[in-house]
């Protein structure tokens, strides 16, 4: 049938189950911390991290974490600053928080990129922001376009400059490194012992999506002698045609586990289009009191975004309704449907 294996499966959502408590865990430490700048908070928890994750009682050395800067200008923050604010460290907080979102672990000879689903407002947001990114992925004219959100997250970095954590000139460079520049780096380090490993990229939800571009990337980087192999659960439409295409023709085992409840990895829509441009004319042509109508209807369809995104991989599909739309979403429905089956 396909090389696509439920036990890998199991450990892989354990490994994206295990992102999400850092996440939350991090949650809990920025609640306690004094500092005021994202960047210092979050150093400060990475520091405090063990470079060992156990996931079903065996342990993966860990390579890297990674994270990324969030802008979410909320209503309640927003009433709650004064103009003077504006330029403090505290405003910075309220509107943007450095948080993790996921890391490479090793195992032998087996290396997993980990990146997890939507947790926050501004991930949600992501999600729903129809429009492709004009520009090619990575620069790149032959793997196509990609989701303006997902792709700033995955690509999006800088340094906060020469500050303290209270936002004061003379302190210390903090290099916010975007996801590419993480799996780029990291990967290469890893291709000087071995270019035999085998690279794993898994992902849920949001993180699904950003798993699917980084698999492109490591492919694209040709770091390893084998394509990478892509899990992804619950993933919504990443790219364009072009972008599947490549897909397609380039990774070997890309499987797509989804849950038939779960209406997130519906979105984006694939298109905004009722019924193809040839019936609208053929319409007008046989029926012309309808003309003014329908070219209406046309023409309002038409100012709506050009949708061009495409679902990818084997779909590995199983039904577990759970009672909400979040609960048949959650990572955790989908290692419980993995834990029902039996290979």
């Amino acid at each position: 049938m396909n090389n696509f294996s439920v036990e890998k499966a199991k450990i892989l959502i354990g490994m994206v189950i295990a992102s999400v408590k850092e996440f939350y865990e991090f949650q809990e430490f920025t609640k306690n911390s004094s500092e005021k700048r994202p960047s210092f908070v979050y150093k400060s928890w990475n520091d405090r991290k063990d470079n060992v994750i156990t996931i079903e009682e065996k342990e993966y050395q860990l390579l890297a974490r990674f994270a990324v800067d969030e802008y979410w200008f909320g209503v309640s923050e927003t009433l709650k600053l004064r103009p003077q604010d504006l330029w403090s460290g505290e405003a910075r907080r309220a509107f943007r928080d450095r948080v993790p979102f996921g890391f490479i672990l090793k195992s032998d000879h087996e290396i997993y990129v980990v990146i997890r689903g939507t947790q926050t407002k501004p991930e949600w947001f992501n999600n729903l922001t129809f429009t492709p990114k004009d520009d090619n992925f990575l620069g790149k004219a032959n793997l196509g376009r990609v989701h303006r959100g997902f792709n700033r997250i995955y690509t999006k970095g800088k340094v906060d400059k020469n500050q303290d954590q209270n936002g004061n000139q003379g302190g210390q460079d903090i290099p916010l490194n975007p996801i590419e520049k993480v799996v780029k780096e990291t990967l290469e380090k890893e291709s000087e012992f071995s270019r035999e490993s085998q690279v794993y990229v898994v992902g849920h939800s949001l993180g699904a999506a950003l798993a699917t571009m980084a698999a492109v990337h490591i492919n694209d980087l040709s770091y390893f002698l084998t394509s990478p192999t892509l899990y992804t659960f619950a993933s919504p439409r990443v790219g364009n045609q072009q972008f599947a295409n490549y897909i397609n023709q380039n990774l070997q085992n890309v499987y797509r586990i989804i849950n038939s409840e779960d209406l997130i990895s519906a979105v984006p829509l694939a298109s905004f289009r009722l019924i193809p441009e040839v019936d609208i004319e053929e319409a007008i042509a046989k029926n012309f009191k309808a003309d003014q109508h329908i070219k209406a209807v046309s023409s309002i369809l038409s100012k709506l975004p050009n949708l061009d995104f495409y679902h990818v991989g084997e779909v590995i599909p199983f039904t577990l309704h759970k009672g909400s739309i979040l609960e048949n979403h959650i990572a955790a429905t989908y290692q419980e449907a993995l834990s029902l089956i039996r290979n």
